[in-house]
């Protein structure tokens, strides 16, 4: 047997270890992968923000080289005349002279007639004057729009295939209101003073940028053999069709290689084009996931660590564990014990309730079968059922608030000299009738209590006194070290040992109650109400008590306020002999009939 509990003590020891260990773990994981999950976020947020500010420079950049261009061609043009476009020769002349424009288009310039003819080119080639490149778009849109144009990216006709742009404007006659002639300068892409340091560009080892047009043909890009072909297929790249409809930002896409990337876009003002540059998510992260794959690995080895750690501690905690389970045992059986003494409470009391009501019934039935003859005897017992059931009734409800209301104590220090005067006063009637002397020992106490509870608690004690007692009950107070100590004792029929420890019991009777006691029957409700008062006050209660002999009920009141030392002496003897007469109280007794107060009556 104990080997099966120190194998069941070692069980519990592992799992509660490994439990610890395991939430610790999980925990500690928890934390770190929510800092990393902010700190990766923060980091992303960042790459997004210097993404963006770089590729905003860089199409600034690129948007402010075309309008230079683009202006450079419209200030030519203002200087071409009529004369100069009268003629081939002259035109070309006017062409070969121009060394600013020729600084700026330096692959080609163009003449054209308003009905799109070459007049004049440089470099100058032999056969083509004359020429009709009226399809061009750049010519239409130039005399259409009558202002500067930029066209969209080709392939020339010349021999190396360069892909190109336009660059036209309108000449106008002197008076401003007819065009003579269309002045255009072409630009080669692969130029590195325009576009071709964009293809060049590295974001990082393995970034780029790219350049599409509105309709997402690439005019510029790491590999060139890909210019002028649509840069992803309809649907392939979710984040690039938004780019083409107007979204400018940064996001999550995917490049030409099918690699996660940062993608920012960026669209150019001046011809509608988008720039993209393109950041592999792999490279982009490689610091933080190296950091996330050492701190993992600092977390595994300390929560290693720490469960090991864990597992010695938990070890030694075992017991007071079991310790605190046994105390969570005792409570749960107790409290059981509590619903089971409940439970039995409102059983009796509805049995109690309908014991009643059935005997006023009988009384009603007897008013109506006798026709009035037998009204002056059946209407005292109807009266008489109704006030036992009046008392009942308020008994069951005072015990009931105390149980599931919450009552305060209203803690005051006040005479207790008053508050027997006034018992007194209540019980002279009840007590003369039962041929009972009550007595009250007179004092000069002052405690420190709640007066009403305690009112409530001596009128339940001497009542039940003056219920059984045989000829005597005697009231008295005294000081103790620790507070006040207050008693009541009567000659009656006593309580038997065997009955002493459920006397507090709600509905439990130990003798039958005579019909004439004061209050009527009674219930066994009283010393329940009495034991509740007592724990709202902080009050303590002892009884003592023998058959035939009679009865001494103590109570103890804590933090009394003291008063005169004329109270000090005891009234009783022990055993629970009442100490009723002048010869039975010891010298100096608080019991003596001689020292007995009249009461003040209102």
């Amino acid at each position: 047997m104990r080997r099966l509990l120190k194998l069941r003590h070692s069980n519990l020891s592992t799992e509660i270890a490994a439990t610890s260990a395991l939430a610790f773990a999980l925990m500690t994981f928890l934390i770190a992968t929510v800092q990393l999950w902010l700190f990766r976020n923060n980091l992303e947020q960042t790459l997004y923000r210097e993404q963006s500010t770089f590729t905003t420079s860089v199409a600034e950049n690129l948007d402010q080289q075309l309008v230079t261009l683009k202006n450079a061609l419209l200030l030519s043009a203002l200087a071409v005349t009529e004369a100069d476009v009268a003629s081939s020769d002259a035109a070309q002349r006017y062409l070969d002279t121009n060394a600013g424009l020729n600084a700026i288009f330096e692959r080609s310039v163009f003449l054209f007639s308003p009905e799109g003819r070459l007049i004049a080119e440089r470099p100058f080639l032999p056969g083509r004057r004359g020429q009709d490149f009226s399809w061009r778009e750049y010519n239409k849109d130039a005399v259409r729009t009558r202002g500067p144009v930029i066209s969209r990216p080709f392939v020339t006709t010349k021999d190396d295939h360069n892909v190109v742009i336009m660059f036209a404007t309108p000449v106008f006659s002197k008076d401003g209101k007819k065009i003579i002639a269309i002045n255009t300068g072409s630009f080669g892409l692969s130029n590195p003073k325009l576009l071709g340091n964009i293809a060049k560009t590295a974001i990082g080892k393995t970034g780029f940028m790219y350049l599409v047009t509105a309709d997402g043909k690439l005019v510029m890009h790491p590999n060139r053999s890909r210019l002028l072909t649509r840069a992803f297929a309809p649907g392939e790249n979710e984040l690039f069709e938004k780019s083409l409809l107007g979204f400018e930002g940064t996001g999550m896409s995917i490049d030409d290689k099918g690699r996660r990337s940062l993608s920012t876009f960026k669209r150019i003002r001046s011809t509608d084009w988008i720039i993209v540059s393109v950041y592999p998510e792999a490279e982009a992260f490689q610091s933080f996931n190296q950091l996330a794959r050492n701190l993992a690995m600092v977390l595994v080895l300390a929560t290693l660590a720490v469960c090991a750690l864990v597992w010695i501690l938990t070890r030694g905690l075992v017991d007071k564990i079991q310790a605190q389970n046994k105390v969570l045992e005792q409570l749960r059986v107790e409290s059981q014990h509590q619903l089971r003494i409940k439970t039995e409470f409102f059983n009796e009391a509805s049995h109690d309730f309908r014991q009643r009501l059935h005997g006023m019934q009988l009384f009603v039935t007897a008013l109506i079968q006798n026709n009035a003859r037998d009204f002056h005897i059946i209407l005292p017992k109807v009266k008489s059922a109704i006030g036992d059931l009046q008392r009942y009734l308020g008994n069951f409800l005072e015990i009931t608030k105390l149980e599931t209301i919450s009552v305060r104590p209203c803690v005051q220090q006040f005479s207790l000299q008053d508050v027997f005067q006034r018992l007194e006063l209540q019980f002279e009637d009840a007590a003369e009738n039962r041929r009972v002397d009550l007595k009250f020992r007179y004092t000069a106490l002052e405690p420190a209590t709640d007066e009403k509870l305690l009112y409530r608690i001596l009128e339940n004690l001497i009542s039940n006194a003056i219920k059984f007692s045989r000829s005597k009950v005697r009231v008295a107070a005294r000081r103790r070290a620790a507070g006040v100590e207050l008693l009541v004792l009567d000659n009656g029929i006593g309580i038997p040992e065997s009955a002493q420890h459920r006397i507090f019991a709600a509905f439990y009777q130990v003798h039958e109650q005579p019909a004439e006691a004061p209050g009527g029957t009674g219930y066994g409700l009283g010393l329940s109400i009495v034991k509740r008062l007592l724990d709202l006050i902080g009050a303590d209660i002892k009884m003592s008590s023998q058959v035939d002999k009679g009865t001494t009920v103590r109570l103890y009141l804590p933090d009394a306020a003291g008063s005169s030392s004329g109270d000090t002496a005891g009234p009783a003897r022990e055993g629970g002999a009442p100490a009723g007469s002048e010869t039975a109280a010891p010298r100096g007794s608080s019991l003596s009939a001689g020292t007995r107060t009249p009461p003040r009556r209102s």
